[in-house]
């Protein structure tokens, strides 16, 4: 129990099918940690852009006018994969349209946000390094671009937020990104991250190391304690936000090994 106004973790369904879902658990580990944790899913029919972005958006509004209610202070978007591809195009969207008093913060791990237009051309070296590791997104690419009925979505930034330019991301609430070591979407993240850190928008990037895609948030054989602490970053990360301590985008301290080689689950920011 708590007293007084929490806040709310928005969190967005990082997939279609029950595989790829977090599902009650995760909103149930961040309630535990002093948040109010509503799971959104946007992949039913109409995960489609723009469907899954309109019920993202209808969430929102529904939980910015139910505040009192809900007992809740302030909204921060957090999701992984396709999740985290709402979070961040809603943002966008909430900044677009005038509407960023209703977002405090942003928390995204391991972000699909370059799409087909990026992945054809394959240029970051993590995309050919590893293609297949769990997801292939150049693969994905192909398919995409042959039945794509509306070549402009390859470049709509609320469709893929990699496409966002600085003018479009200035003024954007705190964002932390994480990314994995492993992931062929790593490189297309730390991208987005530097665009925000350039247009002066508070940003963390850190990559977990000798993790896949989505190694940090399903809690693998050997990864319970990286699962662990993400989700009391997130956390934390909420509940600083509604004191203004934007220092807290900055990772929690955990014990880390003391050798020189790299250890799944260490922490490097950007």
């Amino acid at each position: 129990e708590a007293s007084g106004r929490l806040p709310c973790v928005l969190h967005f369904e990082c997939g279609k099918g029950e595989a790829c879902n977090l599902g009650s658990w995760w909103c149930s580990m961040l309630a535990s940690l002093g948040v109010v944790a509503i799971q959104v899913d946007t992949h039913g029919p109409r995960r489609e852009y723009p469907g899954g972005l309109e019920d993202a958006i209808c969430c929102l509004q529904w939980v910015h006018e139910h505040l009192d209610d809900l007992g809740v202070s302030h909204i921060v978007l957090e999701g992984a994969s396709s999740g985290a591809r709402i979070s961040l195009a809603l943002a966008l969207w909430a900044k677009r349209n005038n509407k960023s008093d209703l977002i405090s913060g942003v928390w995204v791990t391991c972000p699909w946000i370059g799409g087909p237009a990026y992945w054809e051309k394959a240029e970051a070296s993590c995309l050919r390094e590893f293609d297949g590791y769990l997801i292939s997104p150049v693969t994905d690419a192909v398919k995409e671009l042959s039945q794509s009925d509306d070549p402009s979505r390859l470049y709509d930034p609320l469709c893929w937020p990699y496409q966002a330019s600085f003018s479009d991301v200035a003024g954007l609430p705190p964002h932390m990104i994480c990314v994995c070591e492993l992931d062929p979407l790593r490189d297309e993240a730390i991208t987005y991250a530097r665009k925000l850190m350039h247009a002066r928008v508070h940003c963390c990037c850190r990559t977990i190391i000798g993790a896949l895609h989505g190694g940090d948030i399903f809690a693998f054989e050997g990864m319970e304690a990286v699962t662990d602490a993400l989700l009391r970053d997130i956390a934390s990360f909420a509940s600083s936000l509604s004191c203004g301590m934007l220092h807290a985008i900055a990772p929690t301290k955990r014990k880390t090994s003391t050798s020189s080689t790299a250890l799944p689950g260490q922490v490097q920011s950007y």
